[in-house]
């Protein structure tokens, strides 16, 4: 798969799935596009004219992605044998640094109660 593939499987696939588990690779593809995505509005967002219009896209592309990033997020941490619940940690200031070092980890191998390993 190519690194934009992971998002739109992400987007359009699994939109609100938060079940079964995701790849570190399809977490981290779909933070990219969603990165870059957002620099480019918020830089289209500098034009003068049409500044106001692209602040209300960014706005609404923003909550569009809200609901695949929270599943894609909470399939990784799955993955890593973690329950979704742990995603409040990003709440808590410094604290929510815990959660990026579950959402680093490689996979727990084989199969876990979240379902198969997607690695194999």
């Amino acid at each position: 798969m190519e690194w934009y593939d992971w998002f739109f499987d992400c987007v359009k696939n699994k939109y609100a799935d938060f079940e079964g588990r995701a790849r570190r690779s399809e977490y981290w593809y779909f933070v990219l596009c969603v990165i870059i995505i957002t620099v480019i509005l918020n830089i289209l967002a500098l034009l003068p004219f049409v500044g106001f219009l692209i602040s209300f896209v960014a706005v609404i592309v923003s909550l569009l992605l809200l609901c695949p990033g929270l599943a894609v997020t909470v399939r990784r941490l799955h993955d890593v044998g973690m329950s979704g619940w742990w995603l409040l940690l990003g709440l808590i200031p410094f604290v929510g640094l815990i959660l990026l070092i579950f959402l680093v980890r490689d996979s727990q191998p084989g199969w876990n109660r979240f379902g198969d390993n997607p690695k194999y």
